[in-house]
């Protein structure tokens, strides 16, 4: 998004843009932070190695245990607050992130943890229900991409580009109260599906409306995919927000709402799109 539309955006707007690039924002450092401690530790580089505080930690295993499908790595399970804090220690710093980092923030860990620091202010800020500022929307917009930006570049110059460089999806929400980072979930298109009937909120019944929405890496400019949706064995529809009113005729165990994503390039990841997402919810009859 360019400054001159977010200028034109009211609170409301303002404060929902800001949120999705700081979403974008904390999983770009949770797959860094992922990348490079994973390598030195292990897997359980958070709980093991002293990284985070006894009662931090104590706090991110009750978390995790909570809901095993959605903090698929430890690092899913922080805070802003905390992925700033582990990238911010002097010793890891030196060791793990100043090279990742250092075109984001030349001046060295002080620069990276000032503009952390003021990238965590506006969420904070956000989860107290405060509106977003014009201002604090430019930051959030400016601030987040020169933090992905510097990661893509250190991930492509480590090999660890994706091989086909195209939009997908980074984030699923919809009115039942399921979420997703799909951190998880498959990257393969033929198996690139969240099964809420087992590990979220799937049951629907006839008079509901489902709503559900999805998110495509911020890094991609919105002018150059389309997204659509559609219910199985029904037409597609334009737009990364399904609005489904469920009826008698939608009764059964399997309700398949997909989501694609298609760029405006000459190829594509597999099979004329580039990515997929299928979520399966189950509609019980009416009592």
């Amino acid at each position: 998004m360019d400054m001159i539309g977010a200028n034109n955006l009211d609170g409301a707007a303002r404060t929902n843009v800001a949120r999705r690039y700081l979403d974008a924002a904390e999983s770009w450092l949770r797959k860094l932070i992922h990348l490079q401690l994973q390598a030195a530790h292990g897997a359980r580089y958070l709980t093991t190695v002293g990284i985070l505080k006894t009662a931090e930690i104590n706090k991110l295993k009750v978390k995790i245990a909570s809901d095993p499908a959605k903090y698929v790595r430890e690092v899913d399970a922080t805070t802003f607050d905390q992925a700033k804090r582990i990238i911010c220690h002097v010793d890891r710093w030196n060791q793990h992130f100043k090279v990742p980092l250092q075109s984001a923030y030349p001046l060295g860990l002080e620069h990276c943890g000032l503009y952390l620091n003021r990238l965590i202010a506006i969420r904070n800020d956000l989860q107290h229900g405060r509106s977003c500022s014009i201002r604090q929307l430019e930051q959030a917009i400016c601030y987040t991409n020169d933090l992905s930006d510097a990661i893509k570049t250190f991930f492509g110059e480590q090999n660890m580009a994706r091989q086909y460089n195209v939009p997908m999806f980074v984030r699923y929400v919809d009115s039942l109260g399921n979420e997703s980072t799909l951190e998880g979930v498959p990257t393969d298109i033929s198996t690139r599906n969240i099964d809420w009937r087992r590990q979220g909120r799937g049951d629907l019944y006839p008079g509901d409306t489902l709503i559900a929405e999805i998110e495509v890496d911020q890094t991609f400019d919105p002018s150059g995919y389309e997204v659509s949706w559609h219910l199985f064995g029904y037409d597609k529809n334009v737009g990364a927000e399904a609005v489904v009113r469920i009826d008698n005729a939608l009764v059964g165990e399997k309700l398949e709402l997909t989501f694609e994503v298609i760029s405006n390039r000459e190829w594509h990841r597999s099979s004329g799109i580039d990515d997929r997402l299928t979520l399966l919810f189950r509609v019980l009859p009416p009592t």
